[in-house]
């Protein structure tokens, strides 16, 4: 996740990233993701998802602090969220360290 939490600078690095990893696709088109199919989104629509991702990743990082254990919905919620803005899952192979820092 980009370091920086503003909505708008992350939809750029979004942008940037579907054209390196998708390829060039008009708002509202769709390409493929490795096993996803992805929709290019607008600002107002990728800016509702990458909040999404934030309270995902708000929770994941709770759990692992907490030394819960994070259930299949979860973990498959985090990952869905993710690819969608075209993230990889860092909270899938975290340590406490990772979400401390």
């Amino acid at each position: 996740m980009p370091a920086d939490a503003n909505p708008e600078i992350a939809y750029q690095e979004y942008l940037a990233r579907y054209e390196s990893l998708v390829g060039h696709r008009e708002v509202g088109q769709y390409g493929k993701w490795g096993k996803h199919l992805v929709k290019k989104y607008s600002a107002e629509e990728f800016r509702e998802r990458y909040e999404q991702f934030m309270k995902l990743e708000g929770v994941c990082r709770h759990i692992v602090e907490t030394g819960a254990t994070m259930n299949d919905a979860v973990t498959a919620a985090y990952k869905e969220a993710a690819a969608e803005i075209l993230l990889e899952p860092e909270a899938m192979n975290v340590s406490v360290e990772k979400f401390r820092g």
